[in-house]
């Protein structure tokens, strides 16, 4: 097995990310990171954060795959169906 050098590796990990990532790196930081471990850690959380905040704005939108339990709209189903009210009413 052959022991490449670091500025090898970096570029080989450089190409393998997906353009946007890549470009959020080069673009956003001041100073880039000097070693393949820096740009696989630095690449690894911003992947997760790009990944996290989609997910929060999917679910603000109502496309969340686990939104809403289905027990939640059968309750509210039966309620309905046996004319109780949907909140308490105050006169």
């Amino acid at each position: 097995m052959m022991d490449y050098p670091e500025v090898a590796l970096i570029e080989a990990f450089k190409d393998g990310l997906m353009p946007s990532l890549k470009q959020m790196i080069m673009v956003t930081r001041d100073t880039l990171p000097t070693t393949l471990k820096e740009w696989q850690d630095l690449a690894v959380r911003l992947d997760q954060n790009k990944r996290t905040n989609e997910y929060e704005i999917s679910l603000k939108q109502g496309k969340g795959r686990y939104l809403y339990l289905d027990s939640i709209f059968q309750e509210q189903d039966a309620t309905q169906r046996d004319g109780a009210a949907r909140w308490p009413r105050t006169i």
